[in-house]
């Protein structure tokens, strides 16, 4: 899920935005830049989720993502996601 504001410029049309497939596929490469430039996954979903001006809702956002994909059985807690969240 990607906000229409500030990636509309990435697409055809809000159609094509809308389009499931097209709306996954820029996503997963959005996050995957946000990667390579932040370094960390946890950084990375961070700036994801908030951009980069907003740290309170950025941390509230990553650390219950990794709550949750922790507790589903899907992640873990790596030492940077801990200095991130203090959990």
């Amino acid at each position: 899920q990607i906000n229409h504001h500030y990636h509309a410029s990435h697409f055809r049309s809000v159609e094509d935005m809308l389009d499931p497939r097209q709306n996954v596929d820029y996503a997963a490469r959005f996050l995957a830049s946000l990667h390579a430039r932040h370094e960390t996954w946890s950084m990375a979903v961070a700036r994801y989720h908030a951009g980069p001006d907003n740290d309170p809702a950025q941390k509230i956002y990553v650390c219950r993502v990794i709550a949750n994909m922790v507790a589903t059985g899907f992640g873990k807690w790596t030492a940077n996601a801990r200095g991130f969240c203090n959990p």
